[in-house]
């Protein structure tokens, strides 16, 4: 963390473009970013889709619709996007993908800890940024992003650990947002990522946790917000974010 500011705030760009050592550009990366930057000169910051490195193979993420690759979120909805998992999950936000405007680090926005969220210093920053202003999304793969299971501060957590910070993030968020009409509070938010989560935890969690997991579906505040992303989700693969494709490393 303190690495990662200090390097940000020797910059003297106009833009400061973050990449874990871990993680690689894609051919043209940086033409792209810098054709959009000059579109939007006065975002806070620019993030952009990833094609992931897993063990044994590489999903590519296939390029949309032209009109559908970048997309402006104001502050306000950068923060409710942040919340609810939305474009941020899909595109897969991570620092690698980001672009940061300058003038918002030597303000002061930078990674910082919280008390209540020790190992959620990424997730933390991006609300810290949504908060400094507008977001653009550029649902392209911009990015190599290294999803390989390797020792990280993420993977010595537990999926306990883990929901214990995505609440804590989320309840801070929730206090940001204006207009809450609607939304579920972070308890049933958290509920319903649980489930979705399922998946990817499976092999690496008792049966007992699954089942419990699993029975969140049967609250209907959650059955109603798994409703909606299933919705959103068949609509994004079908509208914006076309075929993946995978290849062997």
């Amino acid at each position: 963390m303190e690495n990662t500011n200090n390097a940000m705030l020797a910059c003297r760009g106009k833009w400061i473009k973050l990449l874990h050592d871990d993680d690689w550009l894609a051919p043209g990366a940086l033409k792209r970013f810098a054709e959009i930057s000059i579109k939007h000169p006065s975002a806070a910051f620019m993030t952009c889709a990833a094609h992931v490195v897993e063990e044994s193979r590489v999903v590519m993420r296939s390029d949309p619709p032209e009109q559908n690759r970048v997309s402006l979120y104001s502050s306000q909805q950068c923060l409710t996007d942040l919340y609810l998992v939305r474009m941020t999950r899909s595109l897969g936000i991570i620092p690698s993908t980001l672009l940061i405007n300058a003038t918002i680090i030597h303000a002061g926005c930078l990674m910082r800890a919280h008390k209540s969220i020790p190992a959620g210093v990424d997730q933390l920053f991006f609300v810290d940024l949504a908060r400094c202003g507008d977001m653009v999304a550029i649902n392209e793969g911009l990015i190599f992003y290294d999803a390989t299971r390797h020792p990280s501060i993420t993977t010595t957590k537990s999926y306990d650990d883990v929901d214990e910070v995505t609440l804590a993030v989320k309840q801070l968020n929730w206090g940001l947002i204006e207009d809450r009409k609607g939304l579920p509070d972070p308890e049933t938010l958290l509920r319903a990522l649980r489930v979705a989560r399922i998946p990817a935890r499976l092999r690496y969690q008792s049966w007992r946790t699954t089942m419990r997991d699993a029975l969140q579906i049967l609250r209907p505040s959650v059955m109603k917000i798994a409703n909606q992303y299933a919705r959103e989700y068949l609509f994004r693969i079908r509208r914006t974010l076309g075929p993946l494709q995978t290849r062997k490393r």
